[in-house]
């Protein structure tokens, strides 16, 4: 078509302009040279004159410049003026202000006699670009068009002619336009977009471009019929189509204020042809991509038991071109397929189904049948292959023209198998006076039918169809359309944990390296080549998520599966330098966007790298999932709530650490506690990196510890051989991952929690260096421990019972931790006021050693040597009474009698005489287990406290034995003194009372004195005899249980004096 006279003038303006171009910068400079010349010239004018007058002077005088004659100079002038035109003609063809743009109408109106060519040549001032087998279609901005962009005006949904477009320099845009951002896709189409065919060609082109362009996606769609506005898309088939190609962020432009100015787009690709230009081959793609789009979005699959099945489909119409008896041409059809094998019957009417139902309904379709209509456009949605049967009415054929073979080039184009149409010879004429309009009335007529013809049609179209139908899906266990149905053989089978992928070699060397290097390097003709991949991360599922991504098929990346896809991307080498917009570049931006900014998919990524190691180490998924999950973790500290803890113990409820039993659970406590043990402690890390607090962290371990091993506190199952099973195995990686985990901080989890941990670890045989360092933790917090949780028991090749020599660095531990605290208190000067606290550490690991002693005295198997360097672990500060180390002796030599008495002594020595109360001394010296000389050491002991504590209550004086509450009379001030003369004289009397209560205690300490000796005595004379060991034990227990006695009634019978004389004052 010949382009019009504006579109002559502006190409004739574009080429002068690219003639004789200048810059804009220079236009200034011109002017400049243009005025310089007007004054030259009006100078060598002056000088013309000057020389005339000269000429009339005897001396002629000439300039060299002006020596040709006069006449010359009126056509220097005439050039100089013509050039000046010439460089004004130019700055206004170069200088484009701002708002010196030209808008054209749409709608092309010197076009109207040729109403199809007319109203389809949209912006008919410039031509398509065109590619190869591709739709012709305009692009801004772009080179062909100057880098200029397009902007259109006006919203008229009635008169295209009202509608405009002009095209303009980003610099140099209309002063009212605004800039719109991003992509925008601009079609023009002749018919309405609201028919399901003509929606679909003049959109299909649009797809093919996304396709090919890397699925770039646009902003913001522009719809127009013949110039005019369409603001929507009422068609819910097409509306859906697009969403399964595009996504459901289809956005179309409403141009409704056209008084707001004209619209210019940053980017825009225009197609106005509809599916024009493009080859067959591209079309066959086309249509597969559609296929495929709308059957994933539908989420249809394929039973195996189709491959063996025929199936027809009647597709009846309602109103126009339906068939005047609908139960004649069924039943034709029904017993047609009846002698067929295999051959399944479905009748279906389009208007009550969805755009899934009919994506559904022809899926599971080999053969339609249907009058002519758009719901024939459902063809392409078979399977390749399958037939159609097409049905027209009365003078179809004379008037249609090429409106009826549309569905036969959509079948071509779609690679189906058009079998012809029958075309009713009956119906009715046209009226009279309907011959303009003619074809509208037959077109609404009714179909008739042929029963014959039917029949004979149908058993053809059944036959062929059972011969050219393929036996067999492109990929096995898959649905039948996951990738490309092809009848082309399929040229490569990859095998991929014992699932075969039958599959073709273009499209996955265009987008793998791996399998491009694979097959370049392999050698052999065009046979089917065959490449195992068992080692892709992923396994199978992953490798068909790629698979399907280099067909161009649509692939839903999810947090379940984009961490094995991602993966599985890397091991293809699916990157950008093979194709842009390749997998590794998709996978990426999902994990950025849409993984790591959310809490759950962040969690459930990671939960998925279990099975992807180490790829997913290796390509830093763990690690940013981790970091992930931390930051949100501790950017969220208020969300704590409380629980019991798992690891509670009745021992500890009034431990200064009992906020621990109660431990802050957190919100995402539990989110976490399904991790792999691994992937769990690489969180933790990063928590502690990023500043979390050891109080909070501590009690998460606990709860992934009660999650992954409910059973701490048993013993491990073990096999018949004594050796870890597959189980075990597994919670030792977790028992030494959690000991790895636990925070430096001393009290970030109970002790009893450690000493289970201690117990599974000893059990499971982890690494030395764990139970080392566990056993290092357990001895720092000794204090908290109950005596159940130590009583572990032993080694295997040991005969003991209880394992004492753990007790023993527990213990050492301790002592150590005690030195170290003690010398930090000292340094920094506070030591004074850390000694009760340490003090009474002491004293509860004290305590806990010995009843610990206790309780592994009664093993026979039990050394002396283990159970006395055990019992003087602690040093002897730390116990102020040995009276349970006193039980603990008692009952191991009760255990061990066969003891000789040199290894009784030894025993005894551990404990100290001084620190021995009464009743225990009492006890041990009638305990005939001890030996005699440790019984004398006791005696002799106590008479030495007893003979000091009386020599003390005399040297000391008076005040040191008055009670405390008494002393400050006597400290009073003598003014203060007289001030209170009758108070003192009662605490005078009182303190005469105390006096005489002193003098017969004295007394009486002296009695009992003087009969120890005379006791002492009577036994070394008795030990000189020959009398049993019974029988002086016996003398000695009577004598000083008579003394006891005497001392309790003496003591009684002073504090009834006492309280007597008390009354009576």
């Amino acid at each position: 078509m010949m382009p019009s006279s504006s579109s002559q003038d502006h190409i004739l303006r574009r080429s002068f302009s690219k003639q004789r171009s200048f810059p804009r910068s220079c236009n200034h400079s011109c002017r400049f040279y243009i005025n310089l010349l007007i004054t030259l010239i009006c100078v060598f004018l002056a000088l013309l004159q000057i020389q005339t007058v000269i000429r009339t002077s005897a001396t002629p005088f000439t300039f060299p410049f002006f020596s040709s004659s006069y006449s010359t100079w009126p056509l220097l002038a005439h050039h100089v003026h013509s050039l000046i035109g010439e460089l004004e003609l130019r700055q206004t063809l170069t200088a484009e202000p701002r708002g010196n743009v030209t808008f054209l109408p749409l709608k092309d109106l010197r076009f109207a006699e040729t109403t199809m060519v007319g109203n389809t040549w949209f912006m008919s001032s410039v031509n398509d670009t065109k590619e190869k087998g591709e739709a012709e279609y305009l692009y801004f901005p772009s080179k062909e068009m100057d880098g200029k962009l397009l902007c259109l005006g006006g919203g008229s949904a009635f008169n295209g002619t009202m509608n405009s477009y002009a095209f303009a320099p980003a610099e140099a845009l209309p002063p009212n336009a605004k800039l719109l951002s991003g992509l925008k896709f601009v079609s023009d189409s002749y018919y309405s977009y609201d028919n399901i065919f003509h929606g679909l060609s003049a959109l299909a082109p649009f797809v093919a471009w996304h396709e090919r362009k890397a699925c770039v996606m646009a902003a913001r769609w522009v719809l127009y019929q013949q110039g005019e506005i369409r603001r929507n898309l009422k068609s819910p088939w097409i509306r859906t189509l697009m969403e399964a190609t595009f996504g459901p962020s289809m956005k179309i432009e409403q141009f409704r204020k056209s008084d707001e100015g004209p619209s210019c787009f940053e980017q825009s690709v225009v197609f106005r042809r509809n599916q024009g230009a493009m080859g067959r081959e591209r079309k066959e793609k086309l249509y597969d991509l559609l296929r495929c789009k709308a059957r994933a979005y539908c989420n249809i699959t394929r039973e195996e038991d189709d491959l063996k099945a025929v199936r027809l489909t009647l597709l009846l119409r309602v109103g126009a071109r339906s068939f005047k008896d609908d139960d004649a041409v069924i039943d034709i059809f029904r017993r047609e397929c009846r002698k067929v094998e295999g051959c399944r019957l479905k009748v279906a009417h389009p208007n009550n189904l969805t755009f899934c139902d009919q994506v559904k309904l022809m899926s599971g379709t080999d053969i339609l049948a249907s009058p002519h209509g758009a719901q024939l456009t459902n063809m392409f949605f078979m399977d390749k292959n399958s037939s159609v049967m097409e049905f027209f009415p009365k003078g179809w054929l004379e008037l249609a023209g090429v409106g009826q073979y549309v569905y036969r080039w959509l079948a071509d184009w779609s690679r189906m198998r058009h079998q012809g149409a029958w075309n009713d010879p009956h119906g009715e004429p046209c009226p009279p006076g309907l011959t303009t309009s003619c074809f509208s009335f037959l077109k609404n007529q009714q179909l008739g039918h042929d029963e014959a013809f039917f029949s004979n049609w149908t058993a053809r179209v059944l036959g062929e169809t059972r011969r050219f139908k393929p036996q067999k899906p492109s990929l096995e266990r898959e649905g039948h359309c996951k990738y490309v149905t092809d009848d082309t053989p399929s040229d490569l089978l990859i095998r991929v944990g014992g699932t075969n992928f039958h599959l073709h070699q273009n499209p996955l060397v265009s987008r793998s390296g791996t399998v491009k290097g694979i097959i370049e390097d392999s050698s052999g003709g065009s046979e089917l080549r065959m490449i195992e991949l068992d080692d892709i991360p992923g396994g199978p599922d992953a490798f068909m998520l790629a698979a399907k991504f280099c067909y161009g098929f649509a692939i839903d990346l999810t947090p379940s599966n984009i961490a094995g896809l991602r993966c599985a991307s890397e091991y293809l080498d699916m990157t950008e330098d093979l194709q842009e917009g390749n997998l590794v570049v998709k996978t990426e931006a999902f994990l950025s966007y849409v993984v790591f900014s959310s809490w759950k998919n962040a969690v459930a990524v990671l939960k998925s790298c279990e099975s992807l190691s180490p790829w997913a180490e290796n390509l830093q998924i763990v690690r940013r999932c981790s970091e992930s999950i931390a930051w949100k973790a501790c950017a969220r500290p208020k969300e704590m709530k409380r629980s019991s803890s798992t690891w509670s113990s009745s021992s500890e409820e009034g431990s200064p650490r009992s906020d621990l039993l109660q431990a802050p659970t957190h919100w995402w406590f539990e989110d976490v506690s399904t991790l792999r043990a691994d992937h769990f402690a690489k969180v933790v890390t990063a928590m502690e990196l990023k500043g979390m607090r050891s109080d909070l962290m501590g009690p998460a371990i606990m709860n992934y510890a009660s999650t992954c091993l409910p059973d701490l506190c048993k013993r491990a199952a073990t096999d018949a051989d004594g050796n870890p099973n597959a189980q075990s195995r597994d919670r030792r990686l977790i028992v030494e991952s959690l000991v790895a985990m636990i925070p430096a901080t001393k009290n970030c989890v109970p002790c009893s929690f450690l000493l289970q941990l201690l117990r599974t670890a000893k059990t499971l045989q982890v690494e030395p260096e764990a139970i080392m360092e566990l056993e290092k933790r357990v001895g720092m917090q000794l204090e908290q421990a109950n005596l159940p949780d130590l009583l572990l028991p032993s080694d295997r090749e040991s005969e003991a019972l209880y394992d004492v020599d753990l007790m023993q660095r527990l213990v050492e531990h301790f002592v150590d931790q005690e030195r170290t605290e003690m010398s930090v208190s000292e340094k920094h000067g506070y030591g004074v006021c850390s000694g009760p606290i340490r003090t009474s550490s002491k004293a509860k690991v004290a305590e806990l050693l010995d009843g610990y002693l206790t309780e592994v005295s009664t093993d026979r198997n039990l050394p002396l040597a283990k159970f006395k360097v055990l019992a003087q672990a602690l040093p002897e500060s730390a116990r102020t009474c040995d009276d349970d180390l006193y039980r603990a002796v008692d009952s191991y030599l009760k255990a061990h009698p066969a003891l000789a008495a040199h290894e009784r002594m030894r025993l005894c020595q551990v404990m100290d005489c001084r620190k021995l109360s009464v009743d225990a001394c009492a006890h041990a010296v009638k305990n005939e287990r001890l030996p005699i000389r440790f019984a004398i050491q006791l005696l002799f002991s106590k008479q030495v406290t007893m003979t000091d504590s009386i020599a003390g209550s005399w040297v000391e004086g008076a005040h040191p034995m008055i009670p405390t509450k008494q002393r400050p009379l006597l400290q009073r001030d003598p003014s203060t003194q007289c001030s209170q003369e009758g108070s003192v004289a009662a605490e005078v009397d009182k303190l005469g009372f105390e006096l005489e209560n002193m003098k017969a205690r004295h007394s009486e300490l002296r009695l009992d004195m003087d009969g120890m000796h005379s006791a002492l005595d009577e036994m070394s004379s008795l030990l000189s005899k020959p009398t049993t060991h019974s029988s002086v034990w016996a003398r000695v227990g009577k004598k000083l249980g008579k003394m006891k006695m005497s001392r309790t009634g003496a003591y009684g019978t002073r504090e009834y004096v006492t309280a007597k004389r008390g009354g009576v004052k």
